[in-house]
């Protein structure tokens, strides 16, 4: 231990482990812990996907206390910097010292935030929690350049909000790899609960982690049944019909429940049906008064609410133990957004249940959210026009102005033609590194091209809400292999699994039950790099004697025979 009562820096497992028991009394840490722990502990940058309830919060609290200097934690809502804050005040180090930590946010009262900058700059902090615009502020960040505690570690909280290919992208998030080098350049641990391939390699991208460890365990959440409701249509009567069901899933299963709706509209008039039978219920989407969801979300946690029919705002930051039921009324943007969601559901390790009512017809809100995202090439030429005169740095609004765009959609063009390295953007303010003629020819090409990329990713995630919600085969075998996470089926708690292998005029049970019972051999190991001839590299996530799940770097998810191997279509690349 250090005169200051932690563990040395550079500590080992045995020396975390007994500061665990003795801090926060956590007889032993789980395995998924040790997992995350380690790279830490040897210094590595660190990105840890691990499944909600695991104890993410553990690993950077522990963490902190082991780097030997402050840990700066970035939390995307006050609420979770609230309860991240409750469960490290009033702790003690072995010594008897206690644990000093503060938040700043938007929400603390001026003598609270006055005093939490005194101790950052006296060197009195252990932890300080602040949002990302926070961190983003200059005052904010020469406090902690100049505090008398270096920054040891910086923890990215929900770290999927970095990634544009993540369900709820936050600009504000774009601004730490910048806010990395201000503050010292300290180590880097990323936490979420939700990240595909695609958001790990994003995630570690934008957040400029340097050799990080990727530590992705403890996805399956077993007590959680999964079941798919099919309903097929568009007029009102086919929108009414789902509705039923619904309707008819909550009936059929315990509550407390979580309802999912695409619109505000939809869950206003949810809530309104589950009202006229035996349930309390309440809608919960961004439109309400910000008094009125905050007694939604209270009552809900003190258990005065059955049912909760909510947007995807709901649920961040949102610690109820006891959700046994989380229905989806229409289908998410990605299985990213789908597995955070019902994921809320069990917390407490009790059975629970995730059911999705998949009518394809409602895939058309995602595609056109996808579509909106878009960046035209049009934009990106008039920007970085823009930018190629610019004699110095410019303000985002004067720029947006300049070229008659929206800010936010200026924004998005600054952020693409900043990954291509021609504009930085900090504090509001564009600064070019592009010149013009051929640099700024190949940057429009790069910049192009990237979004085209962006596009074919972001309509496959959505493509693979569909195939999860149509297959045949386990779901949560393919739910998890989404994630990189290898399952071997049949899972039993998912109503594939549990459904009755239709027999054909010979009585043989259907080919893909067979293959998902085990049998077979698979023609290529997960994690396998492979070469398709026409969408390049990428890499397998899942393989059976019958099907290949690929994630590309081009072109995102897809689904394969196995007869692409033996054809030529995809090779397996040597040494990978």
């Amino acid at each position: 231990m250090t005169a200051s009562g932690g563990p040395r820096p550079g500590a080992g497992l045995a020396d975390v482990t007994a500061l665990a028991r003795d801090v926060f009394g956590y007889p032993e840490l789980r395995e998924v812990q040790r997992r995350a722990l380690e790279p830490v502990l040897a210094g590595r940058d660190t990105l840890a996907v691990l499944a909600t309830g695991s104890g993410k919060s553990a690993v950077y609290q522990l963490a902190g206390l082991s780097a030997g200097g402050l840990t700066v934690v970035v939390s995307p809502l006050v609420a979770l910097q609230r309860d991240q804050l409750r469960g490290l005040q009033g702790r003690r180090m072995p010594d008897g010292r206690p644990i000093r930590a503060a938040q700043l946010n938007a929400t603390v009262h001026v003598a609270e935030a006055r005093a939490a900058r005194a101790a950052v700059a006296a060197g009195e902090l252990d932890f300080l929690l602040l949002g990302p615009e926070q961190l983003a502020r200059p005052a904010t960040r020469e406090l902690l350049a100049t505090t008398g505690r270096p920054c040891a570690l910086l923890v990215v909280d929900e770290a999927h909000l970095v990634s544009e290919w993540g369900f709820d992208f936050r600009p504000d998030y774009l601004q730490l790899t910048d806010a990395r080098q201000l503050v010292g350049d300290p180590q880097v641990l990323a936490l979420t609960a939700t990240a595909a391939p695609p958001v790990q390699a994003e995630i570690t991208r934008r957040l400029g982690m340097r050799d990080p460890a990727v530590v992705v365990a403890g996805f399956d959440r077993p007590n959680i049944d999964l079941a798919v409701r099919a309903v097929h249509g568009t007029t009102t009567h086919d929108k009414v019909r789902g509705d039923d069901v619904v309707v008819d899933e909550v009936l059929a299963g315990p509550t407390p429940a979580l309802v999912y709706a695409a619109s505000r509209r939809h869950c206003e008039e949810l809530a309104e049906r589950f009202r006229h039978l035996v349930f309390t219920a309440a809608p919960y989407h961004a439109g309400l008064p910000a008094a009125e969801r905050s007694a939604t979300q209270d009552a809900f946690l003190s258990g005065s609410l059955d049912v909760v029919v909510a947007t995807s705002a709901f649920g961040l930051g949102i610690d109820k133990p006891d959700v046994r039921s989380v229905v989806h009324a229409s289908p998410p943007g990605s299985l990213d957004e789908y597995y955070q969601e019902i994921g809320r559901a069990g917390r407490d390790g009790r059975p629970a249940r995730a059911v999705l009512v998949f009518n394809p017809a409602d895939l058309r809100l995602p595609r056109m959210f996808a579509a909106a995202a878009r960046v035209r090439d049009g934009d990106v030429d008039a920007v970085l026009s823009a930018l190629t005169r610019a004699t110095g740095p410019i303000p985002l609004t004067d720029l947006a102005q300049h070229v008659g765009l929206g800010t936010r959609r200026a924004e998005r063009v600054v952020e693409r033609l900043a990954d291509a390295g021609a504009a930085v953007l900090h504090d509001g303010v564009v600064v070019p590194h592009v010149a013009e003629g051929e640099q700024a020819h190949r940057t429009t090409e790069r910049t192009h091209d990237a979004e085209e990329i962006r596009q074919a990713v972001a309509a496959s995630r959505i493509d693979a809400i569909s195939y999860y919600a149509e297959t045949m085969h386990c779901r949560r075998t393919e739910l998890l292999a989404y994630f990189g996470e290898q399952y071997t089926p049949p899972c039993g708690t998912c109503d594939n699994d549990r459904r009755p292998a239709p027999r054909t005029l010979h009585g043989l049970a259907r080919p893909n039950v067979v293959a998902a019972a085990g049998q077979g051999r698979a023609p290529v190991d997960p994690g396998s790099r492979v070469e398709h001839t026409t969408w390049g590299g990428g890499t397998v996530l899942e393989a059976d004697p019958h099907q290949l799940l690929v994630v590309f770097d081009t072109v995102g998810y897809r689904h394969l025979t196995p007869a692409a191997l033996t054809t030529g279509l995809l090779r397996v690349v040597a040494g990978d």
